[in-house]
């Protein structure tokens, strides 16, 4: 065989912190809009340039934090960023202007009118893509710099010019799986897919290359990341005997996966999304086995189990600076990687710039940005693309922590796998 992201924001509550740490950050949480509405025509609003005249950095944040530990996560990640440029950015107080979507496309939308209407002079766009295809348009007709954090690889469109991606572009990683399943030697492979934009997107991608490849897609399944019961397409699926199981669903189909596993398929699984410590305490540590995500990052127990799993310098710098914030915790999402590498590439646009408050100046100078160090790697805008990460890694979950499929391999895994399981490979 060949070498192979708790803070739970207030629904009513308008409430401004001081952020720790001795930086001169705020941020502000918006009350959530009772609103159900979602116009399509984006609000008539002034483009950006220090809308409010008070000589603060006001960057605003739409994001689904409800229920989740992204919103202390996301304030930590922050801070740190923050400090790598000294606490300021060209002279300015940072604000954050925190909104909760709640997860809801139309949320978002309310969410990015109200960051508008704070005159806010950047913009964070949430992790869901659902929410982002409702929202970027908004701000793209505001002239507004807006960094986009979903993976879906339909985000990032040809006729945006304020818009960017802030994470990485899970598309991008299609023909790395593909390459790694031939590699173990597969050739049966069975597909779950939710029913969310990133999820179809990803589907229809990948689909393609592993019929090209000579795949035989044995079976195909799609279901929401919200429903509860998935006992007839894994029956399907477990019948149809795959060698490996590929999944692409929102919040890395954790409760599917959890399901397959209970139906008996106890092989490889290959999953869109960085399987996180929140995905494991869902599906426990047994069933979190052999999952392998090809992504620039992912989570770890503690720093010491982020060392031994080889996780990159980027990485396990963030992680220390992590540590110290919050008292020796982890971050449990991937997503914090996310945030922290959004606010640096403002933070890196706006010095470069020389400005916080001219869209059209950070615009023009993110796409210098080639050589700028954060947890996906190398963030690199000169390629033309609005996509700041080229480098992935195969990452395996195995027994209680994530490592790289490479020292995994290297370390005697596979055999221990086909010994654990007792399949033929």
């Amino acid at each position: 065989m060949k070498k192979l992201f708790a803070l739970i924001l207030a629904a009513c509550m308008l409430l401004t912190l001081a952020a720790c740490s001795g930086n001169t950050s705020t941020s502000t949480t918006a009350p959530a809009s009772n609103s159900n509405s979602g116009s399509t025509k984006p609000a008539e609003t002034a483009a950006a340039g220090d809308t409010n005249g008070d000589g603060v950095f006001r960057i605003g944040v739409y994001n689904y934090l409800s229920g989740l530990a992204l919103g202390t996560e996301e304030d930590i990640a922050f801070q740190i960023a923050l400090e790598r440029y000294g606490g300021k950015i060209n002279g300015e107080e940072v604000e954050w202007v925190i909104y909760d979507t709640q997860n809801n496309p139309s949320e978002a939308v309310t969410g990015v009118q109200y960051l508008i209407g704070k005159g806010c002079d950047a913009v964070i766009g949430s992790f869901q893509s659902a929410d982002v295809v409702a929202a970027y348009p908004y701000l793209e007709d505001a002239k507004i710099f807006n960094l986009m954090s979903g993976t879906s690889g339909s985000i990032v469109t040809e006729d945006q010019v304020y818009s960017f991606r802030g994470s990485f572009n899970a598309n991008m990683t299609a023909s790395t799986y593909v390459q790694l399943a031939k590699d173990m030697g597969y050739s049966k492979i069975a597909i779950f897919y939710g029913q969310d934009e990133a999820s179809v997107s990803n589907y229809e991608d990948i689909r393609p290359l592993f019929e090209d490849a000579g795949f035989d897609i044995v079976a195909t399944e799609t279901g929401s990341h919200q429903d509860t019961d998935y006992s007839a397409q894994c029956m399907k699926i477990v019948n149809a005997k795959p060698e490996i199981v590929y999944v692409v669903c929102s919040g890395a189909g954790v409760n599917f996966v959890k399901q397959l596993r209970e139906y008996g398929y106890n092989g490889f699984i290959m999953n869109k999304d960085e399987w996180m410590t929140s995905h494991v305490d869902v599906c426990g540590e047994e069933f979190s086995n052999y999952v392998i995500g090809v992504v620039p990052y992912t989570t770890y127990k503690s720093l010491d189990a982020a060392r031994e799993a080889g996780a990159s310098e980027n990485v396990l710098d963030f992680l220390e600076k992590y540590s110290e914030k919050s008292g020796g915790a982890m971050p449990t999402l991937g997503i914090t990687y996310r945030m922290h590498d959004a606010a640096l590439i403002i933070f890196e646009a706006a010095t470069r710039a020389g400005t916080n408050h001219d869209s059209d100046a950070l615009v023009a100078a993110v796409q210098t940005i080639g050589d700028l160090q954060g947890c996906c790697g190398t963030i690199d805008f000169t390629r033309g693309d609005r996509e700041p990460c080229h480098d992935f890694t195969p990452i395996i979950y195995c027994d209680g922590g994530s490592k790289t499929f490479a020292k995994w391999e290297e370390n005697g895994g596979y055999d221990a796998y086909l010994q654990n399981t007792g399949r033929e490979k």
